[in-house]
């Protein structure tokens, strides 16, 4: 686990260091533009990153008080933790759905099942699809994606793969297809691997990773949260301008990838949630048995920090 802190204390009274929980994507880039340019300084915070592998552990760390932010995916072990009891909220999109951007609702295909192309979710009947996460977006996606070609998860073998293992698979011609790839790996567009249907068009702008509040700023003066939000909307601008990060740089050169092949719109510029779209994940997961029947959205959101920080201006 890495840290990166600043050394000066915050000047407001009883929240001291903030320490923000992130995972190594290039999605924490507007979070990390924050850290290196001095954003949260600036606006009298001290905010600690702390770089965990994986969203559970950033979800574990916020769920005992060991961080007062994080940064992740919807999924169902979120949700389930707020339902239960947990003083966690959503408070900010981070990032969705944009067409003309690379995103976790392509399915892509190997060329070796599909030399021709794979254009319609039909063509996967039969064959062998890996899935990241059933319980979290991919899931999600995925049965959208069968829903709209008349489809059920019975038409395929489901496998349990993801992230580069699922790539390489996917690359070498082992696996068919690939639902809820690792977006950051450029051999995701390989010579090998070929584009499939996305959900882009169907649900512009949707959702799925967010920004999460623990109980010490939820309950603190909300204008310190709107000030954490600002300075991490700040970094957004900064990074789609064409800034990058130090740690996003380092994250490239460890999976291989090309900072300048990458897509800056996918990031949130102004944080807003979109209820009905959380509402709709929400809905699929009760369907699933995921969820226990009757959640609903107000119930994991608190929007009282973004809706601060756009007033504001950042």
């Amino acid at each position: 686990m890495l840290l990166a802190g600043c050394s000066r204390k915050s000047k407001d009274a009883g929240i001291g260091r903030i320490r923000f929980g992130v995972s190594p994507h290039m999605s924490m880039a507007g979070i990390h533009m924050a850290h290196d340019l001095g954003f949260f300084r600036r606006r009298g915070l001290d905010v600690e990153l702390i770089v965990a592998e994986r969203t559970p552990e950033v979800l574990a760390l916020l769920a005992g008080g060991k961080i007062e932010a994080g940064s992740m995916a919807i999924g169902v072990g979120l949700v389930n933790a707020i339902v239960k009891g947990a003083s966690l909220r959503l408070v900010a999109t981070r990032d969705g759905l944009t067409e003309n951007c690379r995103d976790n609702s392509r399915i892509h295909g190997s060329r070796a099942a599909f030399p021709k192309g794979l254009r319609n979710v039909t063509q996967l009947r039969g064959k062998r699809v890996a899935i990241g996460n059933r319980f979290g977006t991919p899931g999600f996606y995925l049965s959208k994606h069968l829903e709209l070609a008349n489809m059920t998860e019975k038409d395929l073998t489901l496998l349990n793969l993801r992230g580069p293992d699922a790539n390489a698979a996917l690359a070498m011609g082992r696996i068919d297809a690939i639902m809820g790839n690792d977006t950051d790996a450029d051999m995701t567009f390989s010579d090998n691997i070929v584009q499939g249907p996305s959900l882009a068009k169907v649900f512009p702008g949707f959702q799925h990773s967010f920004h999460i509040f623990g109980d010490q700023l939820l309950r603190a003066d909300p204008s310190i949260g709107a000030r954490v939000l600002a300075a991490c909307l700040e970094g957004v601008r900064e990074f789609q301008l064409g800034k990058t990060p130090k740690f996003t740089e380092l994250f490239a050169g460890s999976r291989n990838t090309d900072v300048k092949t990458w897509c800056r719109d996918v990031l949130s510029k102004d944080g807003l949630l979109r209820l009905d779209y959380l509402q709709m994940y929400l809905d699929w997961a009760m369907r699933k048995g995921y969820l226990e029947a009757g959640v609903k959205v107000e119930q994991i959101v608190d929007t009282r920090f973004v809706e601060m920080a756009n007033r504001q201006g950042f």
